[in-house]
């Protein structure tokens, strides 16, 4: 199985922006995710989080046309290649280099990670909600993907090949204590944070399909939470981490969730086309 592009998966992150008074506009743990397999023409859909009526977002990220009338905040790469925060339908560039993508942000919305390849290759950096502050946290000459922030804004994991195959590592927002995590021949890819901060999960074929893993912040305790032949990717927790959410590659890409032991897999998605992914969360 061919792991998932950086250019494809997860296009699109969201979390939503607080109204008057501080409070949420909407209720957190809606599942996102994205319907497509041509980048630049996106479309956002939301689910229960059990699952059940899918419900679409109207207009796509590419043209920046939505009809919300509720506060959404939306980070998305450009058909310029710039990160792009997209409030209410209208645009705001956050970046200019037109070689950027990937983008994640920790709920707050103050912290920003992505990819670049400004430098000439991939490369991870870091800025605030704002655009400001762009810094390259990952600095190889390999190439470096697939960054998620943790909620706090502090930490930033992410795959990398520098070490001859694609290994996890993790780096404070800053730049500093860049630490590789995942020892492995296998690919260990796609890392995310738990909501409390203490592990990270990862997709790896170290067992010869791809299943999601869990460790501590040291690399510490692999655990293998999923254990099915199907290919599973991009994995996130809900809002609670009494779950997670990825999608499966085997077919039909399909959005599934699991307890966060791996046990109890329920398919969310029935798409009939090779396109649903990226299963992400509103806090």
């Amino acid at each position: 199985m061919t792991k998932p592009s950086p250019y494809l998966i997860a296009l699109v992150l969201v979390c939503v922006a607080c109204g008057g008074g501080g409070s949420s506009v909407t209720e957190p743990g809606l599942l996102y995710y994205n319907n497509t397999n041509v980048v630049g023409s996106s479309l956002i859909h939301r689910i229960p989080k059990e699952g059940g009526t899918i419900v679409d977002v109207p207009g796509t990220v590419a043209q920046f046309e939505s009809s919300m009338d509720q506060i959404y905040d939306i980070y998305s790469s450009d058909s310029n290649g710039n990160i792009v925060k997209i409030v209410n339908g209208v645009g705001i560039s956050l970046t200019s280099s037109t070689q950027d993508f990937r983008p994640c942000v920790n709920p707050g919305g103050d912290a920003i990670a992505f990819v670049s390849s400004r430098d000439g290759n991939n490369e991870i950096y870091t800025m605030s909600g704002t655009g400001s502050g762009q810094t390259n946290v990952s600095n190889s000459t390999a190439n470096d993907s697939f960054p998620a922030i943790s909620l706090d804004g502090t930490k930033v994991v992410f795959t990398s090949n520098r070490d001859g195959n694609d290994e996890v590592y993790m780096v404070n927002f800053n730049g500093l204590n860049l630490t590789r995590l995942t020892n492995n021949s296998a690919d260990d890819i796609t890392p995310a944070f738990s909501p409390d901060g203490t592990h990270v999960i990862f997709e790896s074929n170290r067992g010869g399909t791809y299943q999601i893993y869990q460790m501590d912040l040291t690399g510490a305790n692999v655990t293998q939470l999923t254990t099915d032949a199907t290919d599973k990717f991009h994995g996130s927790f809900d809002v609670d981490g009494l779950g997670i959410y990825y999608y499966t590659a085997n077919g039909t890409r399909q959005v599934w969730r699991c307890n966060a032991d791996g046990s109890n897999p329920v398919q969310l998605t029935n798409g009939t086309t090779d396109s649903d992914k990226l299963a992400t969360w509103v806090y």
